[in-house]
């Protein structure tokens, strides 16, 4: 498990930003992250592996790496809120400037991370202690091209090319196996729990009439 940070390509993460963010947005908007799960009947050691794997997600996007990132508190990821009916988690992050986006950018592949963690779940279940005993080159290869087959069937990403959904398969394959400790559990409660995983941007315009 490595603490330094994880690289992603610039050209396929633009190309991602383009879809989520709109054409034009205004500094001051939010993105939120929105974890819809269900709200009874929680198994609470799969929930700690979940966060666990969100919050290492997050770390190993950081610039600084992730051993950095463990240290200051002041800059670790956090819940903005938690919604009623089926539990809402969200994570917002302030749109400060159209010009540098790290922080958005890197909600954005959190979100498609988590969006992407049944695509490797029959794989992680059918060899136990995956990233340890097999294969660790044959894992990855197996893990991406999965990976890579939900994307071309994901109405989401249709507008990105063979190459960028390679690209962001590579990245995805990098986050899951640099969290191989806590990743079957966080599987099992995405399976079991997890009823949707959302992205948006609300506007100023949008935050000020709520």
């Amino acid at each position: 498990m490595t603490n330094l940070p994880i690289k992603v390509r610039s050209k396929a993460i633009k190309e991602l930003t383009s879809l989520i963010l709109p054409e034009k947005v205004e500094e001051g908007s939010i993105i939120e992250l929105v974890l819809t799960i269900e709200d009874k009947d929680l198994n609470l050691r799969e929930f700690a592996g979940y966060l666990s794997v969100i919050d290492g997600f997050y770390g190993r996007l950081q610039p600084e790496g992730f051993y950095s990132y463990a240290h200051k508190i002041d800059q670790q990821l956090q819940i903005s809120e938690v919604r009623k009916g089926s539990i809402d988690l969200v994570i917002a992050q302030a749109i400060q400037t159209i010009e540098s986006q790290t922080d958005v950018i890197q909600i954005i592949v959190l979100w498609l991370a988590l969006r992407y963690l049944k695509a490797v779940a029959e794989i992680i279940s059918y060899f136990s202690q995956a990233f340890r005993d097999y294969e660790e080159g044959q894992l990855a290869k197996i893990n991406r091209k999965r990976i890579v087959e939900e994307m071309k069937r994901d109405q989401a990403l249709q507008q990105l090319s063979p190459e960028r959904k390679r690209q962001l398969a590579m990245l995805l394959d990098k986050l899951y196996s640099a969290e191989d400790r806590h990743l079957p559990a966080a599987i099992r409660f995405d399976q079991k729990y997890v009823l949707e995983v959302t992205i948006k941007v609300k506007q100023v315009d949008e935050k000020s009439t709520e």
